[in-house]
Order: structure tokens, then C-alpha cells, then sequence
């Protein structure tokens, strides 16, 4: 409703927010909650096969890692462990080729050993902490323009997955 007084976040979820120009962003974490209320998604029919990794362009390298990353919470949420390390190796692919800090590489091993012991809470906790390292890597070197595409590019797909899922599983009642 226009002109209607906004809805405010509770104290828990405006701590988790990520805080950007006087806007809070929701996490993928908080996102993908929401969108389970109503019920669960086909989060396996939102994957989608494997992206190029050899790009030369930085701007594109840095869109399509925000891609990759959104792509690693819906495997996260599909439950499907060989696609999260699938994923997780390319973003390591695409964020050396950004030259991003040894931490974030250092992130691939966490990601791959909890994709192969299920861990799913962690997995999604430590995707989030890799695409804050990478951001954070990236501000370091100066790259705020490269900082906005991995966003950027996040939420391209992550919009795409989660309209799809809507379209899939729209209910009128759980929209109200």
C-alpha cells in the first residue's frame, strides 16, 4: 500500500541485515527462510548446470561470481552436497582470478568438508562468510565497482531461482 507505514524487522533479523546506503539487504539465509513458510520449494529444479569459470573481464568475472555464490545457497537448500563442492570449487576459480585474500581461498576447504559431512547450517553460514570475504578482499584493493557486480550478480540470480520457485509453487492464501 503506498503511503502505508513500513513493517519493521525485528532486533534479530536487523542484525543479521547487511546495512548499505540506509537500506537493509536480508541474507540468502533469511530470503530462503521466508520463502519456506508457505512450504518447501523444488530448490533441485532451481540448480542450474555449470558456468563458465574463464572469463577475462574482471567485471564479468565478478558478476558471475555473485551467480555462483547464490547458486551455492540453492544447492545448499536442494540439500545436494556434490553440487555445493561443484560450486565451491569455481567460486575459488573466479576469486583467484580476482586476486582476492588467501582467506576466502581458505573458505573452499570448509565449504567442501561440510558439503561432504551434510552440515547444511554450516555450509550456509559459511557461504555467506566467503561472499562477505570476498567483498571485504575486494575493498582492500580499492574494487568497490567489482564489489557492487558480485552483489549485483547475486541477486540476478537469486531473483531469478526464487521467482521461479514462486511461479512453481504460487499459493494466493501464503501471499497475503
Amino acid at each position: 500500500m503506498i503511503g502505508a507505514e513500513p513493517a519493521h524487522l525485528p532486533a534479530d533479523q536487523m542484525a543479521k541485515a547487511i546495512r548499505s546506503d540506509a537500506i537493509s539487504i536480508p541474507t540468502p539465509g533469511e530470503l530462503f527462510a521466508a520463502l519456506e513458510k508457505p512450504g518447501k520449494p523444488n530448490w533441485v529444479g532451481q540448480m542450474r548446470g555449470p558456468v563458465g569459470t574463464n572469463y577475462k573481464n574482471r567485471a564479468q568475472i565478478a558478476l558471475n561470481l555473485g551467480g555462483l555464490i547464490a547458486d551455492g545457497f540453492i544447492a545448499v537448500e536442494a540439500k545436494d552436497s556434490q553440487q555445493v563442492k561443484n560450486i565451491g570449487t569455481d567460486i575459488i576459480k573466479l576469486a583467484k582470478a580476482l586476486g582476492v585474500s588467501e582467506n576466502v581461498l581458505s573458505r573452499g576447504n570448509s565449504i567442501n568438508e561440510f558439503a561432504e559431512n551434510n552440515e547444511w547450517d554450516a555450509l550456509q553460514e559459511e557461504l555467506e562468510a566467503t561472499q562477505n570475504e570476498v567483498k571485504a578482499s575486494m575493498q582492500t584493493h580499492r574494487d568497490q565497482d567489482l564489489v557492487i557486480l558480485v552483489s549485483v550478480g547475486g541477486w540476478i540470480r537469486g531473483t531469478q531461482a526464487v521467482s521461479s520457485a514462486v511461479m512453481q509453487n504460487y499459493d494466493e492464501r501464503a501471499a497475503k
